[in-house]
C-alpha cells in the first residue's frame, strides 16, 4: 500500500513539474525586440553647397533586430534667422536601405507637405541645416522615437538614425572663423566649470594651417586650449588628443572623484560661414574613458 502511495505521489509531482516547465519561457524568448535603426557607416552629414544640384548625404540604414516594419523620416529646414515647418521626408519599409538626401528631396518634401511652399534650390544657403527626426514602427504596430532611447543608444558611436542634422557645407576660411568670439551653446559632458562665462571664448588662428585655437574653452584655472584642424573643402573638423580640462574642478558636478587631467579627441564640423561648430569628443583620463559627448559653439 505504501508503494502505491509513493507511486501516486511521484506521479502527481511529475505532473506539477511538467506543468510548470511548460509554462516557463526564458526572458530572451518573450521580450520583444525594439525598433532601433542605425547607420552602417560613421556619419558625414553634409551636402556640398557649391554643388547643390548634384550633392547629397548618403548612408545605409540598418535594422539590426529585423523588427522594423516602417521608418518615417521628417525634416525641418533651419536657417540662422528662421526655422521652417516640419514635413514628412520619406517612408522606408525595407532594410538595409540605401539612404540619400539631397536639396531636391527637401524641396519635393515641402511641396508635398505644404500647400503654399515656395522653397526651391535658390532658397538654400551655405550653413543651412536639415534637422531630421524619425519614427520607427515595429512589426506589431508599436512606435518608437528617440525619446525611447535608453543607456548608450545616444552615444555617437552607436550611429543612431532617428535624430541627426545634415549641414550645407561651405568652404572653410580661417579669417572668417576667428572674426569674433564664441559661445559654448552645448556642453555634453559637461566639462566647463559652472558659473564661468562661456559666452566670450576667444578664437585665434593657428598654430598650423587650417587650424583654430579656442582659448581655455572650458574655463579651467589650468588654461587648457583646444586646437581644431579643419578640412577646407568639407568643413570636417578634427581634434587630436590634447589636454582639455581638470576633473578635480568637476568633482560632485560631472564626476564622482578626482581623476586628474582629462584629454579630448574626436571630430565634427566647423562652418566658418555661419560660425557654427559641432564636435563629438571622447574624454579620457589615466583610468580610462568617459565616453563620447557632443559640444557645440556658435560665433557671436
Amino acid at each position: 500500500m505504501k508503494n502505491i502511495f509513493r507511486i501516486l505521489s511521484l506521479t502527481i509531482l511529475g505532473l506539477v513539474l511538467l506543468g510548470c516547465e511548460n509554462e516557463y519561457e526564458p526572458a530572451y524568448e518573450i521580450t520583444p525586440n525594439g525598433a532601433f535603426l542605425r547607420f552602417d557607416e560613421p556619419l558625414l552629414p553634409v551636402i556640398d553647397f557649391t554643388a547643390i544640384e548634384s550633392s547629397s548625404f548618403t548612408n545605409v540604414l540598418e535594422d539590426p533586430s529585423g523588427s522594423v516594419a516602417s521608418f518615417e523620416m521628417f525634416v525641418s529646414l533651419s536657417k540662422p534667422d528662421s526655422t521652417y515647418d516640419t514635413v514628412s521626408l520619406a517612408v522606408i519599409t525595407s532594410f538595409p536601405h540605401n539612404l540619400s538626401i539631397s536639396a531636391d528631396d527637401v524641396v519635393a518634401a515641402y511641396a508635398a507637405g505644404l500647400d503654399n511652399s515656395t522653397l526651391d534650390l535658390a532658397g538654400f544657403d551655405a550653413g543651412d541645416q536639415l534637422n531630421i527626426i524619425s519614427t520607427a514602427t515595429r512589426n506589431d504596430g508599436a512606435e518608437f522615437t528617440s525619446a525611447d532611447f535608453t543607456g548608450d543608444l545616444t552615444n555617437p558611436g552607436m550611429r543612431q538614425a532617428f535624430d541627426f542634422t545634415v549641414f550645407f557645407s561651405c568652404p572653410f576660411s580661417v579669417d572668417d572663423a576667428v572674426s569674433n568670439t564664441y559661445s559654448l551653446v552645448f556642453d555634453g559632458f559637461p566639462a566647463a566649470i559652472p558659473g564661468e562665462d562661456v559666452t566670450n571664448i576667444e578664437a585665434i588662428a593657428g598654430p598650423g594651417e587650417n587650424q583654430v585655437t579656442f582659448v581655455n574653452l572650458f574655463r579651467h584655472p589650468g588654461m587648457y586650449d583646444i586646437i581644431v584642424t579643419v578640412d577646407p573643402e568639407t568643413g570636417v573638423a578634427t581634434v587630436d588628443q590634447q589636454t582639455a580640462f581638470d576633473t578635480g574642478e568637476l568633482v560632485g558636478i560631472a564626476v564622482g572623484s578626482d581623476f586628474g587631467l582629462a584629454t579630448h579627441d574626436g571630430s565634427g564640423f566647423f562652418f566658418s560661414c555661419t560660425g557654427f561648430v559641432t564636435l563629438d569628443l571622447t574624454a579620457r583620463v589615466a583610468a580610462g574613458s568617459f565616453g563620447s559627448d557632443t559640444y557645440q559653439l556658435q560665433r557671436n
